[in-house]
């Protein structure tokens, strides 16, 4: 089959990638479609290798027109009550970045909407599949619309929404709980250039620096976990954190709450059962899900992006590549599970703690290559 149009669903990291990289490199139509912008942006920190995507795409200079905070690494308090530090020192792309993620994310789709052959339909979101070559998304109006493609792209985040579409499922692995919330300096100091990770009995601290003198402090932990110890709630969520060394690393940064409201996302890891089909293929968080402890989330989508818009630039001969693509990240996610628990059984000093003995001994169960093997299209 020859490509000439491309629907891509979703505009976050990987789908916006993977628009201008088409654009970059075929003369394919594109239609780039962008769901409701949220009003809150979590923030993230990304590593120095970030800067090979962001040459690929020409984005690395704007990129650093942001004014981003730098990262220098981090500074970990897991399986031992005293730091450990992971910096950036010989990283030969130098340090990774505490991200605007608002800037980010626009800068990515400000880019998209400016190349001739991308059409960013905004505030829309993907229905479903009329057929295998037309979709219906809802506009920002609320009508529905539809649109034909030779090739649609789930870059829809964790939702995998077309893959699901299409009859795929997500094959969980432990799944946490983030609950967080945001801080702001009190009075002007010296922002901190790592991350701070803290294991605790009832799961891990994440604290990192923001733009705009803010700081964002989170808990991972069990559903289970939140629910017992009501941890929605700021006090007894606010409580746990007291006498911690991330309580410690707030008041050293003079940081206070900036309000009482905690926020709270799933933050699964899942490999869906399927990455691609005959004209579809799911990529960053659509197709994989990895813990927030790996801190690859917006690389990995950037780069599944960049490398899926590379595998479709030869037309009809993109099913080979498509194979390959699909146990490619199937690999990289067995991978991923072994260093993840690896890095979770590294702590060891609340042996009967109920959050690590969850995150330690998952229930035993076919590993993705076998449930792959037996449900081959």
């Amino acid at each position: 089959m020859t490509l000439k149009k491309i629907a891509i669903i979703g505009a976050g990291p990987a789908g916006c990638a993977c628009a201008i990289r088409l654009s970059q490199i075929t003369n394919y139509k594109i239609t780039l479609i962008s769901a409701p912008e949220k009003d809150f942006y979590i923030g993230e920190c990304v590593p120095p290798d970030i800067k090979k995507p962001l040459l690929t795409l020409n984005l690395y200079k704007a990129f650093l027109k942001d004014k981003h905070i730098p990262s220098f690494g981090s500074c970990s308090y897991w399986g031992s009550q005293y730091p450990g530090y992971n910096d950036s020192i010989m990283n030969p792309h130098g340090h990774g970045w505490h991200l605007n993620r608002k800037k980010f994310n626009q800068l990515l789709t400000q880019t998209a909407d400016s190349k001739k052959n991308i059409q960013l339909i905004e505030n829309s979101t993907f229905r479903k599949t009329l057929d295998t070559n037309t979709l219906i998304y809802k506009d920002a109006d609320g009508a529905n619309r539809t649109l034909s493609y030779d090739f649609i792209i789930d870059a829809s985040g964790p939702k995998s929404i077309v893959a699901k579409s299409f009859g795929e499922t997500q094959i969980h692995d432990t799944p946490l709980i983030c609950v967080g919330m945001k801080f702001k300096q009190e009075k002007p100091a010296l922002l901190s250039h790592l991350t701070q990770i803290e294991a605790v009995k009832h799961g891990w601290w994440y604290a990192t620096s923001l733009p705009n003198q803010e700081a964002l402090v989170t808990l991972f932990t069990h559903a289970s976990i939140i629910k017992k110890l009501q941890l929605n709630s700021f006090l007894p969520w606010h409580n746990l954190l007291e006498g911690t060394s991330t309580e410690h690393w707030l008041k050293e940064y003079h940081y206070s709450p900036s309000q009482h409201h905690l926020f709270m996302f799933a933050a699964h890891s899942f490999c869906l059962s399927s990455i691609h089909g005959r004209n579809w293929l799911a990529v960053g968080d659509a197709a994989s899900c990895y813990d927030p402890i790996t801190s690859n989330g917006i690389i990995k989508s950037i780069t599944e992006g960049i490398r899926s818009a590379e595998m479709l630039r030869n037309g009809d001969r993109y099913v080979k590549n498509l194979y390959i693509h699909d146990q490619n990240v199937k690999a990289r996610y067995e991978h991923y599970r072994n260093m993840r628990s690896l890095y979770y059984n590294l702590e060891r000093r609340w042996p009967n703690s109920a959050f690590w003995k969850l995150i330690q001994n998952p229930e035993e169960g076919n590993s993705i290559q076998d449930f792959a093997m037996s449900h081959q299209h």
